[in-house]
C-alpha cells in the first residue's frame, strides 16, 4: 500500500509566469501545476497503482507574522479568520481509476499567496494525527493484515522557504529546516520538483538532495519556467514510473 501526499506551493514567489506550449505568457505556475496534477499525476498514479494507494493534496503557503504563534498539528489554522498557513485541498482519499476523473484542482484551488512555509506543513504531516488519517483512508476490505505501507511525499515548490520561529512539535523550543527534514525522512520517501525562473543559478541543492530527498539524487526533479510544461510532465512521468516499480 502506498500513501501519496502532494504538497503544492501557493506562495507568491512560486507563482511565476511559466511556459505552456512554448509560450511563456500562457499560464501561472500555481494554476498549471494543479492542472498537471489533475490531468497527469493523479490519473497516472491511479493507472499504475490501482487500488493500492491513497492520495492527498495540500496547498502550502504561510503567514509570516503568525508563524511564531502557530500550534503544530492545527491543519494550518492561524486563529485569525481568513488566514491559513496551508490548506488540505483533498483529504487522504482511496485512489482508483474512477475517482481520479473527479479531480479538477486547477479549478478548485485558489492560491493562498503568502510566504513559503514549507516546513510548517511538512512538520504537521509527520505528526501522528495526520499519519493516522492516511491509514484510516484505506478501505478495510482492501488492506491485508500483513500488507506493508509506504509513504510518499511529492513536493512542487520553488527554492525560497521560510522557517524562523516555528515551534518544534517533536521537542522543545523552535525547529529548523534540517530538523524537520530529518523527521520527514523517517516517515516518507520524498520527491522534490523544484521550479525555478533562471537556469544555472540553482540554490539549496545540497539541502534538497541530502536532506529533503534523504540522499536520493534521482528524487530531485529540476523544472524551469521557460520549459515548465515539458519538464514538469517529464518529472511526473518519472515519479509514476518509479512508484509503479515499488508497489507491493
Amino acid at each position: 500500500m502506498i500513501d501519496i501526499v502532494c504538497l503544492v506551493d501557493g506562495s507568491d514567489s512560486y507563482n511565476n509566469k511559466v511556459s505552456v506550449g512554448g509560450k511563456i505568457e500562457e499560464g501561472d505556475a500555481f494554476y498549471e501545476t494543479n492542472r498537471l496534477i489533475s490531468e497527469d499525476l493523479v490519473p497516472g498514479l491511479a493507472q499504475a497503482l490501482g487500488g493500492r494507494a491513497t492520495f492527498t493534496l495540500i496547498q502550502f503557503s504561510g503567514v509570516k507574522q503568525l508563524e511564531k504563534s502557530y500550534t503544530p498539528g492545527k491543519d494550518g489554522e492561524t486563529g485569525t479568520a481568513g488566514l491559513k498557513h496551508y490548506n488540505i485541498e483533498c483529504p487522504p482519499t482511496y485512489l482508483s481509476d474512477g475517482y481520479s476523473s473527479k479531480f479538477k484542482f486547477q479549478d478548485t484551488c485558489e492560491g493562498l499567496d503568502g510566504n513559503g512555509q514549507l516546513f510548517l506543513a511538512v512538520q504537521d504531516i509527520n505528526m501522528d494525527g495526520f499519519l493516522n488519517r492516511l491509514t484510516k483512508a484505506t478501505p478495510s476490505l482492501k488492506m491485508a493484515k500483513d500488507q506493508s505501507r509506504k509513504r510518499i511525499l511529492i513536493i512542487f515548490s520553488d527554492e525560497e522557504w521560510d522557517v524562523k520561529h516555528l515551534d518544534n512539535s517533536f521537542g522543545s523550543g523552535k525547529t529548523d529546516a534540517n530538523t524537520v527534514a530529518a523527521k520527514n525522512a523517517e516517515n516518507y520517501e520524498t520527491y522534490a520538483c523544484i521550479v525555478r525562473p533562471n537556469m544555472d543559478a540553482d540554490q539549496n541543492e545540497d539541502f534538497i538532495i541530502g536532506k529533503l530527498c534523504n540522499g536520493q539524487s534521482n528524487n530531485y526533479k529540476k523544472v524551469y519556467t521557460s520549459k515548465f510544461d515539458v519538464q514538469c510532465k517529464s518529472a511526473i512521468s518519472s515519479i509514476i514510473s518509479d512508484l509503479k516499480s515499488k508497489r507491493n
